[in-house]
């Protein structure tokens, strides 16, 4: 099994993209800004076990920018399948949440992240007359980041990216027509909560070089601090005391070169300016 399509509908720098892949190795080329991360991070949301929840809840910065006024629309990350294993525990998964219904065995299935205002949002929205600009203006400009929704489903056969397809079921923001329905069987049934694709997909995220370098600086994230942490209980005492003494002679030849004394006397001075000779510290 593996991932054969993706497409991006109003998530962040992509509006609306495909993109294609084929088994065994693939390669995301493009220039800095371009939204590589973007394009990892949209898969990690579907597929990583170790995002945080939280994670799927997006934010006003998650909507393209090309949309100009984000709310009403949809945010949706839509995932295809191919050659699904014929393994029963998968084929199981797939029939329940993410397969065209009336199929026997699956080959092909999607998997689709939705992000969309809630039902009430949605009733005043189908609620309007077209061409009714002002009062869909009212609307909007109440809708608030709270009032959306994140929806896991499989089963879809909407093509996301037609925009033609988009306008029959979140509604065209120009015409002001909305849907009177409320739910569409195309865009796939909610995933059950006891399934879980990402139990049955291997993925590894191995984060930027950037960020690696930058997590090596935190103690608190270094994996080799850590590491080393552990180990320093094994450490023979006895093999550390000529490196305690090297570490203690390099110290005092720092503290004896003559800027870093300058500096010492100004730091002092400051202080007894600021403090007095009652309440600064002489051993600072």
């Amino acid at each position: 099994m593996h991932i054969s399509k993706l497409t991006l509908i109003n998530y962040r720098n992509f509006k609306n993209t495909t993109l294609r892949f084929q088994r065994g190795v693939n390669t995301i080329i493009g220039e800095n800004g371009s939204g590589k991360s973007n394009i990892l991070r949209a898969i990690r949301l579907l597929l990583d076990d170790n995002m945080v929840r939280a994670a799927h809840r997006l934010e006003e910065t998650d909507f393209s920018r090309a949309l100009g006024q984000w709310q009403g629309h949809w945010i949706i990350i839509s995932m295809e399948f191919e050659d699904i294993s014929s393994d029963e525990a998968v084929q199981a998964l797939f029939l329940h949440g993410t397969a065209q219904l009336g199929t026997g065995t699956v080959a092909k299935a999607s998997y689709n992240l939705i992000f969309r205002p809630k039902k009430e949002i949605r009733l005043k929205l189908a609620a309007l007359d077209p061409f009714d600009h002002d009062n869909l203006a009212e609307i909007r400009s109440a809708i608030t980041i709270n009032d959306y929704e994140t929806v896991f489903t499989g089963r879809s056969s909407a093509d996301f990216s037609d925009p033609e397809v988009y306008d029959s079921i979140v509604g065209s923001f120009e015409h002001c027509l909305f849907n009177s329905e409320t739910e569409f069987p195309e865009i796939g049934a909610k995933v059950p909560g006891f399934l879980s694709v990402t139990k049955e997909v291997s993925l590894t995220f191995i984060q930027a070089l950037r960020d690696v370098v930058a997590e090596f600086h935190n103690n608190r994230t270094n994996p080799l601090f850590t590491l080393l942490k552990s180990k320093s209980g094994e450490v023979d005492p006895g093999a550390m005391t000529p490196i305690t003494h090297m570490v203690r002679d390099l110290n005092a030849s720092i503290e004896s070169l003559d800027d870093v004394q300058s500096v010492r006397k100004h730091i002092r001075e400051t202080i007894k300016d600021a403090a007095g000779d009652t309440y600064s510290p002489a051993s600072l």
